[in-house]
C-alpha cells in the first residue's frame, strides 16, 4: 500500500490534544498520529458512504465549517456574557442573547443579525419556540 504526504492546517489546540492522547495510546509517535489520522479518514467516508454502492451521502443539515466556527464563537460569548454553564441541545435562551451575541461577533447591522439567525435555524442549530425563546439544538 503506497502512502502520500498531506498538509493540514489544525486548531492549535486540537493538534496538542491529538498528540497527547496518542502518545498515551501508542506510548510513542512513531507511526501514532497518522494512524489515528487515517482511522479518522476511513470513519468519516464510512460515516458518509454507503456500504452496498459506495456512493456518497451527505447530511444536508450539516452546517459548512463557517456556519459551524460562526456558531461556537455565538455559543462562547453567550456562556462568558450570561454565564451559562453550558449550552447543550435543548437548552432555551432569550433571543436577546442570541441577538447580542451575534451584533458582538458578527456585527450588529439588523441585516447581519436576520441572516446569522436564518442560516442557524436553516442548519438546524437552533429553533424558535415560540415568542422571545430559542432552543439551541
Amino acid at each position: 500500500m503506497s502512502k502520500i504526504k498531506v498538509t493540514l492546517w489544525v486548531e492549535e489546540s486540537v493538534w496538542e490534544e491529538i498528540k497527547r492522547l496518542a502518545f498515551q495510546k501508542y506510548e510513542n509517535f512513531h507511526g501514532a498520529i497518522a494512524n489515528e489520522v487515517e482511522e479518522a479518514f476511513l470513519n468519516w467516508i464510512r460515516m458518509h458512504t454507503q456500504n452496498h454502492t459506495k456512493i456518497l451521502v451527505f447530511n444536508k443539515v450539516n452546517p459548512s465549517p463557517k456556519v459551524h466556527k460562526v456558531f461556537l464563537e455565538i455559543k462562547e460569548y453567550m456562556r462568558e456574557k450570561f454565564g451559562y454553564a453550558a449550552l447543550p441541545p435543548g437548552q432555551q435562551v432569550p433571543k436577546r442573547h442570541l441577538v447580542e451575541a451575534i451584533a458582538d461577533v458578527r456585527g450588529s447591522d439588523p441585516r447581519t443579525i436576520k441572516k446569522w439567525l436564518k442560516i442557524f435555524e436553516r442548519f438546524r442549530l437552533i429553533k424558535w419556540i415560540g415568542g422571545e425563546i430559542w432552543e439551541i439544538l
